[in-house]
């Protein structure tokens, strides 16, 4: 977990999260926030500003403190991020595998660049850039190529902002310092450029990209709590009248904020980066995420363990409170396993025919309805599989399990005892192969364990954001003013 900053202009959506570049307080740095909401620095500081290259614990950026800031795009590209150095006058690059940063263009090239966007084909990679001091689009074919220069001679007034590129289409998307949208199709020869839509219409008000499927453009609207599209294969004459669609509504009172960055997830599913939060909204049931393609890979050098409770110890009737007593048990199972390097193998519903595997370090919290636990033949044994890290042996990895004190998951369910429900003793049983055949035995006297107040109190809040959570989306429901339809929300961070 943590806090962060003024967010760049741009960021990217990569495996393990969320990079962005986070420009709060005296320093600036690149940050990752996980899938789970935990934030690590990849680059740069967070009490110090300037301009230096190196490792990543030397590397300095600019960056600009406060406001709804318009620098330091970044975006991820073949081993590494690029980055708009806004204030440096610099295009950064900053290498994974090294874990070094370089300068790629200084300030003989540009003066204050405030957004870029990456295509990759066949392995190269090609930079767009706005060199928006200058006036100016810079294109980088490759690293070792010239840098080429766009102008749009028809407007005496054109300074680029937000940029994006359709590799497929040969068409990049700019806008201009009055907020007109135009498209550059930069196929050779004969490249040429014209307005899509108008200011007014389109209302644009932070980032630029593309969709999945590659025809759309999509964008933060002025308000910054909607995300609207437009066209990216219309023709040059039927762009400028183009009238954006309206993807999905927010109310930022409830995602915390204005919309700061995006990122599609499914067609009707959004990553969402506020100025306070990270998380996932759609407009559907939230699927868990698909991990189910490569299991063969996933699971090589992993063994089996399951963590088996008694039925009547969990809320099993209730898919949402289910959900979060998934997250604790994940969570104590971290705590066993001292690492995130595990999975758990859940059921899908409503048929539980199939199932998924999940990594440690995604939150299930908000999954309701979506996943659910084996249950032994009579239904009086819950049982969640887990395949531990690799390294563990078959006994270590099941050990781990019926060594652990389930401190969190024992907190959560005395919680729910606490505010009405009528839930059995929780203990735990090292069943493994005779899970699935026998009833559950009785749990012995006095199995319970500590939490301290800091537990009990993080466990009942859960509770409380659980019900509130449902009361915002019937709320949602019922009003449309606040939203064009219901939302599920499920909060990273």
């Amino acid at each position: 977990m943590g806090r962060y900053g003024v967010v760049g202009y741009g960021g990217a959506m990569v495996k393990d999260g969320v990079v962005f570049s986070d420009m709060g307080g005296s320093g600036s740095a690149i940050r990752l926030i996980s899938r789970n909401g935990y934030i690590s620095t990849i680059a740069g500081n967070l009490s110090r500003k300037g301009n230096n290259d190196g490792p990543s614990t030397e590397a300095l950026f600019g960056g600009i403190a406060s406001g709804d800031s318009r620098s330091n795009s970044l975006a991820s590209g073949n081993g590494g991020y690029y980055v708009a150095d806004t204030v440096n006058s610099a295009l950064r690059f900053i290498n994974t595998s090294t874990q070094t940063t370089t300068t790629i263009l200084n300030a003989s090239v540009l003066r204050t660049p405030n957004s870029l966007a990456i295509s990759i084909i066949d392995d190269k990679t090609s930079v767009f850039l706005s060199n928006t001091g200058l006036h100016q689009v810079l294109y980088i074919p490759t690293l070792s190529s010239p840098v080429g220069q766009v102008n749009f001679t028809s407007d005496p007034f054109f300074v680029p902002g937000a940029i994006t590129v359709l590799p497929e289409l040969s068409r990049a998307f700019i806008v201009n310092a009055t907020l007109q949208i135009y498209c550059w199709s930069y196929a050779q020869p004969g490249s040429t450029s014209w307005k899509v839509s108008d200011p007014r219409v389109a209302d644009f008000g932070r980032i630029l990209t593309t969709s999945s499927d590659g025809t759309k453009v999509l964008y933060v609207t002025s308000n910054g709590s909607t995300i609207a599209s437009l066209s990216a294969i219309a023709s040059p004459t039927a762009s400028p009248a183009l009238i954006p669609e309206k993807m999905i509504d927010f109310n930022t009172l409830v995602i915390g904020g204005r919309v700061q960055l995006f990122f599609e997830r499914t067609p009707d599913s959004w990553y969402i980066l506020t100025t306070t939060k990270f998380m996932i909204v759609s407009a559907t049931p939230i699927q868990p995420e698909d991990s189910s393609s490569d299991s063969d890979e996933i699971l090589s050098g992993r063994h089996q363990g399951l963590a088996a409770f008694p039925t009547e110890a969990f809320p099993i009737n209730d898919s949402c409170l289910m959900a979060q007593a998934y997250h604790w048990m994940r969570m104590d199972a971290t705590e066993a396993y001292n690492t995130t390097d595990y999975l758990s193998e859940f059921l899908i519903p409503p048929n539980n025919s199939t199932t998924t595997l999940v990594y440690g370090d995604m939150n299930v919290s908000g999954w309701c309805g979506n996943i659910t636990a084996d249950l032994s033949n009579d239904h009086t044994i819950l049982i969640l599989t887990f395949w531990g890290p690799r390294g563990y042996t078959l006994q270590l990895t099941q050990d781990r399990l019926v060594t652990s004190t389930w401190t969190r998951t024992r907190a959560f369910l005395e919680s729910l005892k606490n505010s009405g429900w009528n839930l059995g003793p929780f203990c735990f049983f090292n069943c493994t192969t005779t899970c699935k055949t026998i009833t559950a035995p009785k749990c012995l006297v006095n199995t319970e364990s500590a939490c301290d107040d800091v537990c009990r109190g993080a466990i009942a809040s859960s509770v409380v954001m659980a019900v509130a959570g449902i009361v915002l989306i019937i709320l949602m429901i019922i009003s449309p003013s606040n939203i064009l339809a219901a939302v599920v929300m499920v909060p990273i961070i």
